[in-house]
């Protein structure tokens, strides 16, 4: 008797159904309506697909979302580096600051202090750096120090933007889930 290996796949989404091992006389009436077959060197382990382009077994699950939902979820995954990003560390003036969410409320709280002590040229804070060393600074460093976070704040927000442009206007998947924050 002489028998091949077979992978039974769907010919929609190429989703490997099962592997057997028929005679090849047989294997077109052990096929079911909607499922192709291609000969394969052994039963492998693990998830399989079938590229119904050129008819090769590819290793690994087949992603049966929709574009749409490949969409959505690489927007979740931008915006979640987009978020890291947001709690990452700016610079101004050779200095590094933290950019969390609680060093942003402080930062504006000291740019307003220094707006209101803008009459008074001895005005400073001591303020505590991402490394913990500590800098003096004036109220013109405040408020330019502020000025340096809004760019860093909307420079991180822009690249949002136009990376969820780029995954809207994106036709394939493969596309989409070449579009990344790094």
């Amino acid at each position: 008797m002489n028998t091949t290996t077979y992978a039974i796949y769907d010919l929609t989404t190429g989703a490997v159904r099962w592997f057997m091992t028929s005679e090849p006389d047989h294997i077109d009436g052990s096929t079911p309506s909607g499922c192709g077959w291609i000969e394969v060197d052994s039963i492998p382990n693990g998830g399989w697909h079938v590229d119904l382009e050129s008819k090769v077994l590819v290793e690994g699950a087949l992603d049966l979302r929709t574009l749409e939902q490949v969409k959505a979820d690489q927007w979740e995954t931008v915006k979640a580096a987009r978020d890291a990003a947001l709690n990452g560390t700016f610079n101004w003036n050779g200095m590094v600051f933290d950019a969390d969410e609680v060093s942003q409320q402080r930062i504006q709280g000291a740019v307003q202090l220094a707006t209101l002590a803008a009459s008074d040229p001895t005005f400073t804070i001591g303020w505590t750096l991402h490394d913990n060393t500590t800098s003096t600074l004036s109220g013109t460093d405040l408020i330019n120090v502020g000025k340096a976070l809004g760019t860093f704040v909307q420079t991180i927000f822009a690249k949002g933007v136009s990376l969820r442009a780029q995954i809207n206007a994106a036709t394939t998947a493969a596309d989409v889930k070449a579009i990344s924050w790094a």
